[in-house]
C-alpha cells in the first residue's frame, strides 16, 4: 500500500503546507530464482546447426585445405560461453575456439588441414562444452572431410561392344560415365587410334556421385573386327590428373535380305479406292542394318 501526498503553497510563502495524506494499493510482480547447494547455475540454452558437419573434399596434389562453417544459437536471455575441446590428435582447426555469445548466434568456422596427406576420410568428434560447468552442459560434434584423388569411370572399367553392323550403317551406344568421387570436374574425350569411326561428345562435365549416358555413335569404314582407343582426361585447376583409358570394340560384316514374296502384285482398283498387300524382309544374320526402299 502507497501513500499520496498532496500540498499547496501561497503566494506570500513557498513553504509547502501539507493538506492530506491518501493512502492506495499499487501492484510490483518480483521474481526471482533460487538454487540448491548441488545446482550449476542457470541451464545453459543452446542449439547447434550442424552437429555433423561435412567439409568440403580436397585432392592431394596440390593440396589447398578446406573450410565450412557451423552456428551456435544462444535461446535464452543470459549470455552463453563456449569452448571447444580437440582429440588428442586432429585435422581440424576452429575459430573461435573458445568466447561468450551475448548476441542472438555465433558463426564458428572449421578449417580442414591434415598433418599427412593419404587418400581417406576423416571424421573427428569434437566436444563442445557451455559455461562454466563443462561437465554437465555439453554435446559432441562431428567434423568429416575427405582427400580425393579425381577420376572417372567409363562403362563401369568394361570394354565398350556395340552391335555388329552391315556396312554404311551406323550403330548408336549409350555409355555410361561414373564420377566416384565429391569433386566436380570437366573432361575432354579423344580418340587416340583405331580403324573405326566414332562420334562422341568431345567435352562435359559431371557432378559428385554422378551417372552420366553420353551418346556415342559408330561409323564403319571398313569390314571385320574393329578397334578403337578412347582417352578420357579430366579437367582440374592446377590438379594433375591421369587420364581414363576406354578400349571400343565392333563387328562390320556383310549379310544379305531376303524378300518374302519376292514380288507383290496388286490388284486393279477403281479411282479414291485402296488396296493393300504386304511383304517381309528377313536378315540372314543378327546385325544391325539400315535399309531403304527405291520406287
Amino acid at each position: 500500500e502507497a501513500q499520496l501526498y498532496t500540498k499547496c503553497t501561497t503566494a506570500q510563502s513557498q513553504t509547502a503546507i501539507l493538506e492530506a495524506v491518501l493512502p492506495f494499493p499499487i501492484e510490483i510482480n518480483l521474481k526471482g530464482h533460487t538454487f540448491d547447494e548441488m545446482s550449476c547455475g542457470w541451464a545453459a540454452q543452446y542449439r547447434v546447426e550442424p552437429l555433423r558437419l561435412l567439409l568440403p573434399p580436397c585432392t592431394a596434389q596440390p593440396f589447398h585445405p578446406s573450410h565450412s562453417t557451423l552456428t551456435i544459437y544462444k535461446l535464452g536471455h543470459l549470455p552463453l560461453a563456449f569452448k571447444f575441446h580437440q582429440p588428442t590428435l586432429t585435422s581440424f582447426q576452429v575459430k573461435p575456439e573458445q568466447g561468450l555469445i551475448q548476441e542472438d548466434f555465433q558463426i564458428v568456422v572449421v578449417q580442414f588441414y591434415p598433418k599427412e596427406l593419404n587418400e581417406a576420410v576423416y571424421t573427428e568428434k569434437w566436444m563442445l562444452c557451455f559455461n562454466s560447468n563443462e561437465s554437465v552442459y555439453q554435446c559432441t560434434v562431428e567434423f568429416e572431410a575427405t582427400v580425393e584423388t579425381p577420376h572417372i569411370v567409363v562403362n563401369g572399367g568394361q570394354e565398350i561392344l556395340f552391335p555388329s553392323v552391315h556396312p554404311d550403317t551406323p550403330a548408336e551406344l549409350l555409355v555410361d560415365l561414373y564420377n566416384p568421387t565429391r569433386l566436380f570436374f570437366r573432361y575432354n574425350l579423344e580418340i587416340l587410334k583405331g580403324d573405326l569411326v566414332l562420334i562422341v561428345e568431345k567435352e562435359g562435365e559431371i557432378w559428385p556421385h554422378e551417372h552420366k549416358q553420353v551418346p556415342w555413335c559408330f561409323h564403319p569404314v571398313g569390314q571385320g573386327k574393329l578397334e578403337a582407343l578412347v582417352s578420357c582426361t579430366l579437367v582440374l585447376s592446377n590438379v594433375e590428373t591421369m587420364p581414363t583409358m576406354a578400349t571400343v570394340r565392333a563387328v562390320c560384316e556383310e549379310t544379305h535380305l531376303k524378300v518374302i514374296p519376292s514380288k507383290v502384285v496388286f490388284i486393279n482398283v477403281m479411282r479414291d479406292c485402296q488396296h493393300e498387300r504386304s511383304f517381309e524382309l528377313i536378315i540372314a544374320s543378327p546385325l544391325l542394318i539400315s535399309s531403304k526402299l527405291l520406287s
